[in-house]
């Protein structure tokens, strides 16, 4: 049940703030009560300022291949040429 509620919840992340509300889908989507919605809110907040919770550093090497990649690709394959 609640891989089934995950699925639906990735198929609507397109929709989400665009054609039904947030809340909407926490209400209706994961079934969360007005209880279990609030505590959720406190749960997250408290986890901001949580160091175990931070998202992950990206490494220069996994970045999104835009054009800071290119840039740095372009200087590396500028290094390795002989001079």
């Amino acid at each position: 049940m609640l891989r089934e509620r995950a699925s639906i919840l990735r198929d609507m992340d397109d929709y989400a703030g665009r054609y039904v509300s947030h809340m909407w889908i926490r209400k209706n989507v994961l079934r969360q009560t007005e209880e279990e919605i609030e505590q959720n809110d406190e749960e997250m907040e408290a986890e901001l300022d949580d160091p175990r919770f931070a998202a992950p550093a990206v490494p220069a090497a996994q970045t999104d291949g835009g054009e800071s990649d290119q840039l740095q690709q372009n200087q590396q394959l500028d290094n390795e040429r002989p001079q």
